[in-house]
């Protein structure tokens, strides 16, 4: 009954607050992992945050200020840039790419064990609660091809680019700018993620093709001014994690 009730608060309760405690849960997430498991802690939350984006975007919400429904998974998915830019600069390029294939295999691993889960033969009785959840897990893990492989491509390639153009900044700028290099490293990288999945599973992979300007108008421009706004809004924590990680010994930068 809490449950309910907590969550009947929550649907009264403003979209764009919902946006923030989500975005500051995240926040807290990354820095208290970081703090406490140091660089293996932070393969743990962007191994949860890609699943759960990929859950969270099947639902969408109306957000003030834009005229098309929002995507839950912005919030979630926008903070991978943030750890992989956190990784690169406190252990190195290789092991956030690591961590960015450690997220690729397990979003595929989830994917197969779930579609196995649902392809097995539910109970006759409709009205049961495990019928009833069968219907549920059918709804939200049976996989759109076009989906799933436009999430992976634009995943792996986004992450990879953001990474990489991180450390390449890192190396020219000398250490300096921090701010610098995440904001561009991160928005080159949404700009990337934004495109390639919006093209490939709304143009390319889907049955029913979209035409490119709606894709751009209603899917590609909205997400990408919210990520790069919550880019923006990430980059204090990131010099608060550095600083933590740096100082803390638990947090070996090895």
């Amino acid at each position: 009954m809490f449950i309910h009730n907590l969550i009947s608060l929550m649907h009264t309760t403003p979209t764009w607050l919902m946006f923030c405690i989500l975005f500051l849960l995240c926040m807290t997430l990354i820095t208290s992992f970081a703090r406490i498991f140091g660089k293996e802690g932070l393969y743990v939350y962007a191994v949860i945050a890609i699943i759960a984006s990929n859950i969270q975007v099947l639902k969408a919400v109306n957000l003030y200020g834009f005229t098309h429904p929002v995507p839950l998974g912005d919030v979630v998915f926008t903070s991978l840039f943030l750890v992989g830019d956190i990784i690169t600069e406190c252990w190195g390029r290789p092991a956030a790419q690591k961590g960015i294939w450690l997220g690729f295999a397990a979003s595929l691993m989830f994917s197969c064990i779930m579609f196995m889960v649902v392809g097995m033969q539910p109970l006759e009785d409709t009205d049961s609660f495990f019928a009833q959840s069968h219907s549920a897990m059918a709804l939200l893990f049976t996989p759109s091809f076009s989906i799933l492989a436009a999430s992976l491509i634009a995943y792996f390639v986004s992450l990879w680019f953001d990474v990489a153009i991180f450390y390449v900044m890192k190396v020219a700028l000398k250490d300096k700018y921090l701010w610098l290099r995440s904001f561009v490293s991160s928005s080159i990288g949404i700009i990337i993620d934004v495109l390639v999945f919006n093209i490939f599973a709304w143009v390319i992979f889907s049955v029913v093709a979209i035409s490119l300007d709606t894709v751009m108008n209603a899917y590609v421009m909205n997400m990408i001014k919210i990520r790069i706004l919550l880019t923006i809004c990430s980059i204090p924590v990131f010099y608060l994690v550095k600083k933590i990680v740096i100082n803390s010994p638990s947090s070996s930068r090895t």
